[in-house]
């Protein structure tokens, strides 16, 4: 099954349908060698206490440490390309997508669990430098 993210105003992940789409939209500031894809606001909903990401940048981060970065990030925001989901188990999205910041792209991948009717954390999440 594929599926698409519906993003609400806070950018949780409000909804997943059967259908693939792609779309462009711009996210809230995060540090591009670091995590990505939370919001800028320590404490979020959306990390996951278990959270472990492998960064653009080569480096690895755990829970406190990607909201230690996120906190203090004052990059500008990150624009996504080509954003979309799979299923991949009953209550766990694999969500695929390009970024762009600064003139550099990355290929980004992020496992989102649902804890909850209608919230979803983010628990893991990798950034790879796109070719070209």
């Amino acid at each position: 099954m594929t599926g698409r993210a519906n993003r609400g105003r806070t950018g949780t992940l409000t909804g997943w349908t059967n259908k693939a789409r792609s779309r462009k939209l711009s996210l809230p500031s995060g540090n591009p060698s670091g995590p990505a894809a939370v919001p800028t606001r320590p404490g979020s909903r959306l990390l996951a206490p278990d959270f472990h990401e492998f960064g653009k940048s080569g480096g690895e981060f755990g829970h406190e440490e990607a909201l230690r970065l996120v906190a203090n990030s004052t990059d500008a925001p990150i624009t996504v390309e080509n954003l979309r989901g799979s299923l991949v188990a009953d209550g766990v999205v694999l969500v695929k997508y390009t970024s762009e910041h600064a003139g550099r792209r990355a290929n980004r991948t992020s496992l989102w669990r649902r804890v909850a009717d209608g919230h979803w954390q983010i628990f893991h999440h990798q950034g790879t430098p796109a070719a070209g």
